[in-house]
């Protein structure tokens, strides 16, 4: 489940909102969502925000 909603969340567009869905279900099943969604916000946040900085130095418009 986790795999699956961190790789979701790469893809721009709807990721988020899986994410959001996951979250919620661990918050049901009694998980500690803060814990699971470090592990799976913070690396997603880095690839979306680094790929673009990495695109624009190799190519600036």
């Amino acid at each position: 489940m986790a795999a699956s909603a961190s790789a979701a969340a790469i893809r721009p567009g709807h990721g988020w909102l899986i994410v959001v869905i996951a979250l919620l279900i661990f918050q049901s099943l009694n998980i500690d969502a803060i814990t699971v969604a470090s592990r799976i916000v913070r690396p997603t946040f880095i690839v979306v925000r680094a790929s673009p900085a990495v695109v624009w130095l190799r190519s600036p418009p």
